[in-house]
């Protein structure tokens, strides 16, 4: 009897200690399923930073080089077809048969041409590029803040955020094109390949003529299609209807298929334009200031007239507001005694049919009032309003389509700096800042 019951109770030990190893062994597996999770979800946290970081500095520098540019301020590089990071004549623009001076106006980002390291995205492929065609490099067509860019971007819920066709049309766009996948109605998954001494480089630099038969090279392999939205293709300059789709989407019918996984950064009109007339209204800033150092007085206002482009821009005596004077200045001529005048770009692109100027009548112990702005005050000698593009209507229009709020109140002496917003959008700048 005692022996049963010695047995009945080592059974009984074996068994508590078999559900406790079943134990471990689950609660073993549930750490592991559940640090396994962590770290997929900290690896993709990871690549989403490195993403928004790559796209964040291409943006910045695009529109920094736009903003310095000493010919045409506003005006892009063209994208890098064959993939060395670098912009060179012959290959990525100056092409015969290319007339509008850039060989694709999508490709990669020049980033060596721009300055910037070699920028990639979360899976670890370099950044995309497309540019509005007004906005290339070298084009003769006048840049200004009317100047409107040509692309449309669809969200990944197929809403139009920059159409094309009107003011909200995107300037350039930039690509984070993610991880291989198969293109809808592609019988294969994207081919990122080349082959050197065949199609390519040792460096990656794709040789083929032109560039896009090399798999590394052709947009195909990186940038993706949903519908009749395909971000590989070049868009259509000006329309709604075919343009750039932001990713990620996926088949409603299988979750786990990523059709389009291209992430994107859209440089718009308000992106570009806030900085380069910044600018613009500076050099502008520096000739007036050169002017009254020599002179000791400032040139005085061309008369507002409408339409803008009839306008003189010739100083009118006794005129203290009004466009900027490119014409002929008074008191003294521009390239006179008080300085050589203005870069020629503020005429050649028409910067002064987009410019209000006012000057105090000096001297002043009360002069021009600007309110608001980050350094507001009743010292100010002269000041330049970089209208921006007209809010409600268009350019060339009444005064009232140029200027906004106080600083439409003229012969007051009174200005107002502001942030940008869909009912204000001039920039002013004065003398002393």
């Amino acid at each position: 009897m005692r022996t049963a019951n010695c047995q009945a109770l080592t059974r009984t030990r074996q068994h508590g200690a078999a559900l406790l190893v079943m134990l471990l062994i689950m609660i073993i597996g549930a750490a592991y399923l559940v640090v396994s999770q962590l770290n997929r979800a900290s690896g993709r946290i990871e690549a989403d930073r490195k993403t928004t970081e790559a796209l964040a500095m291409a943006k910045e520098a695009l529109i920094g080089r736009a903003a310095s540019d000493a010919t045409r301020p506003g005006e892009l590089p063209c994208p890098d077809v064959d993939n060395d990071g670098r912009l060179r004549n012959g290959i990525d623009f100056g092409r015969p048969g290319f007339p509008r001076g850039c060989t694709s106006f999508i490709g990669r980002l020049p980033w060596r041409t721009l300055g910037l390291p070699d920028l990639r995205d979360g899976n670890g492929e370099r950044l995309w590029y497309a540019l509005s065609m007004d906005f290339r490099a070298g084009d003769p067509v006048p840049l200004n803040s009317d100047t409107n860019g040509q692309i449309t971007v669809r969200s990944s819920s197929g809403i139009i955020i920059n159409d094309g066709t009107n003011a909200s049309a995107a300037i350039a766009v930039v690509f984070a094109p993610g991880s291989v996948l198969t293109r809808q109605g592609a019988p294969l998954a994207q081919d990122r390949t080349c082959t050197v001494g065949v199609n390519c480089t040792a460096d990656d630099i794709c040789t083929s003529v032109p560039t896009t038969l090399t798999p590394k090279c052709n947009p195909v392999n990186y940038l993706d299609l949903f519908g009749t939205e395909d971000n590989a293709d070049d868009f259509v300059a000006g329309s709604v209807a075919n343009g750039f789709i932001a990713g990620e989407i996926r088949d409603p019918a299988d979750l786990s298929n990523v059709l389009v996984n291209d992430r994107i950064s859209v440089i718009s009109h308000d992106d570009l334009f806030k900085v380069v007339e910044r600018r613009v209204a500076n050099e502008v800033r520096k000739v007036l200031t050169n002017y009254f150092t020599l002179c000791g007085n400032y040139p005085v206002p061309a008369l507002f007239t409408n339409p803008v482009p009839a306008a003189s821009f010739n100083s009118v005596a006794g005129k203290t507001e009004g466009l900027f004077p490119t014409g002929v200045a008074l008191p003294t001529p521009w390239g006179g005694a008080c300085g050589p005048g203005l870069p020629a770009w503020i005429t050649n692109y028409n910067w002064h049919h987009v410019m209000y100027y006012t000057i105090a009548t000096l001297p002043c112990a009360v002069c021009l009032t600007v309110i608001n702005g980050s350094n507001p005050g009743n010292n100010k000698q002269a000041v330049i309003i970089m209208t921006g593009r007209a809010i409600v209507n268009s350019h060339p229009g009444p005064l009232a389509d140029y200027l906004e709020a106080q600083n439409l109140s003229t012969g007051d002496t009174i200005f107002q700096a502001g942030s940008l917003s869909p009912i204000f959008n001039d920039l002013v700048v004065t003398i002393p800042p």
